[in-house]
């Protein structure tokens, strides 16, 4: 090698732990370690894709109880994401 340490990823960590912290209802942990963690999600998407972070995201917002409101709107003009938790 050139002298660049290579990364490896924990793809199944990076796959799994979203599932299981909204399966135990550990909202608080998902929102701070996983959905609003930049390096979490640096690693998630160099390791897999796009749509699997997407898709945490759509797992979380559909187990949301109700007094936790999430907003996820696309505006399909700019391409422009924004996640806002009330």
């Amino acid at each position: 090698m050139d002298g660049q340490k290579q990364v490896r990823y924990n793809v199944r960590k990076l796959s799994e732990l979203p599932y299981h912290l909204i399966e135990s209802d550990m909202y608080t942990e998902l929102r701070k370690h996983v959905l609003f963690n930049y390096e979490w999600l640096h690693s998630k998407l160099a390791a897999t894709s796009l749509p699997d972070v997407l898709a945490d995201f759509h797992m979380a917002t559909t187990s949301f109880s109700d007094t936790t409101k999430v907003c996820y709107n696309v505006d399909s003009s700019t391409q422009h994401h924004d996640i806002f938790v009330i």
